[in-house]
């Protein structure tokens, strides 16, 4: 099988965000079962095509996220025409897939949720003090506008995020919470999503870590978020 997957951060050229993480693990996964694995991903500095333990990495120079997706079809179509992909992945967020499944539609797609943009604002919001929400709307009203700001009904039909996450022919989630919103927020049928959980493969080095008061003993540290919907935010 030859698999692609796409993401706009990937390390080292851009490190932040889980989703680079994620990527390389469930790509190195997929080579050991048997699969050619190639990642297409952002850079701030370069185009390269590199090959890393195996796994074929197609770093694209651009800006941000939006520039990543629109500049993906073309290094995605020459790539396609040499390898001739049987699946292709990507997140929800920033749909980087949105181009490619218009012009290859037979070609399967999945999207991992990771956590749609709007979700992260909305839960980035909840800190922003009432004072500086109602400013935002009487500055609106200066200008002659009506901007309801952090009080704007959310389109999610509009949403290109939801729209490459509905074109998908399968949709996995990490977590049953994240599941719930999708299928709360986004009404999508309950059976398209599945949950496959992160997939972590500790490097040595991590394994061979000692504690100081109990050697004999392995020490564990999981650390991240959770959308909590009873609470509003992170968990």
């Amino acid at each position: 099988m030859r698999i692609a997957y796409f993401t706009y951060e990937l390390p080292p050229d851009i490190p932040k965000g889980g989703i680079g993480t994620y990527t390389m693990q469930v790509a190195a996964l997929m080579q050991n079962f048997g699969a050619v694995v190639h990642i297409f991903a952002g850079s701030h500095t370069r185009n390269l095509t590199e090959q890393i333990d195996g796994i074929f990495i197609h770093r694209i120079h651009c800006e941000d996220p939006q520039n990543f997706t629109d500049k993906l079809l073309d290094i995605f179509t020459k790539v396609n025409a040499e390898i001739d992909f049987d699946l292709i992945e990507c997140p929800e967020i920033h749909h980087h897939a949105i181009n490619i499944k218009k012009n290859f539609p037979s070609l399967p797609l999945v999207v991992r949720l990771h956590a749609p943009n709007y979700l992260v604002e909305y839960i980035k919001k909840t800190y922003v003090p009432l004072k500086a929400k109602l400013r935002y709307v009487l500055g609106a009203l200066r200008r002659g506008k009506i901007d309801l700001g952090f009080w704007r009904k959310y389109d999610y039909a509009h949403d290109a995020e939801y729209q490459i996450s509905i074109s998908a022919d399968v949709i996995t989630a990490p977590s049953s919470t994240m599941k719930a919103w999708a299928v709360k927020n986004w009404k999508i049928e309950v059976s398209k999503i599945l949950i496959i959980p992160n997939p972590f493969t500790a490097p040595v080095s991590f394994l061979n870590i000692l504690t100081n008061e109990k050697p004999q003993h392995k020490q564990i540290i999981f650390f991240g978020r959770e959308y909590c919907p009873a609470r509003g935010h992170d968990a």
